[in-house]
């Protein structure tokens, strides 16, 4: 009847998870080689995968045990940054770019080569944040650093006339431009109108010089 009251029954609610069946994006990192001149390494990492959260990753450029290896601060910028890619659900890949500064020098030198290792990456600026991985096959970036410094020469300089009176003479040789492996040279005395052992001594020998040092040597 009218006005009656009609008892509430109460249901136990159901929850419903969807589960979302996309991987997680993963991050990698691709070697570069570049000119020294350059001023800076430009590295390309890729996040490879959707989503709708922003991600944030950190890295290291760091010195290799390898050789030919560059040093920080000599050659390179050794230390941490970071990068980002914003959210991402159009594309199934992004790329973002970050940079490690370069010594530019005037020394010739082998290539060398320093490491950039790509550490942690997270997603999501709330919290929680989920942890986006590091593909371990490509975690580890090489930089090549190609020299482009022309290689030092070497110049003699002897005196034009020597008096026969004078009985010796010093011959100067000039290294022109430095090298980090060093630099040397063997000279000996040979014949014009002068005859060894009747007009002058004989003499031959190597003149060296230190990684990175110029000037002159004698003989």
């Amino acid at each position: 009847a009218l006005g009656d009251h009609i008892p509430l029954i109460a249901k136990e609610s159901d929850v419903a998870t969807i589960d979302d069946p996309q991987d997680i994006p993963v991050l990698s990192i691709a070697d570069v080689t570049i000119a020294e001149s350059t001023g800076v390494a430009t590295l390309t990492v890729t996040l490879t995968g959707r989503t709708i959260f922003s991600t944030l990753f950190d890295f290291e450029a760091a010195p290799t045990i390898s050789s030919p290896a560059a040093n920080s601060p000599d050659d390179f910028e050794a230390g941490t940054g970071f990068g980002s890619f914003p959210a991402s659900v159009s594309t199934d890949a992004v790329t973002t770019e970050i940079v490690v500064a370069i010594l530019d020098d005037d020394i010739d030198e082998f290539d060398e080569i320093f490491l950039v290792t790509l550490l942690t990456a997270t997603e999501g600026s709330g919290s929680p944040q989920e942890a986006v991985p590091v593909d371990p096959n490509n975690n580890v970036a090489v930089v090549t650093i190609v020299d482009d410094d022309d290689p030092p020469t070497l110049e003699i300089i002897a005196p034009a006339d020597v008096l026969e009176s004078a009985g010796s003479t010093i011959v100067e040789v000039r290294l022109n431009g430095a090298s980090s492996a060093g630099v040397a040279v063997n000279f000996a005395t040979f014949d014009g109108a002068a005859t060894a052992s009747s007009d002058y001594i004989p003499n031959a020998g190597t003149l060296t010089w230190e990684a990175d040092e110029t000037g002159f040597r004698t003989f």
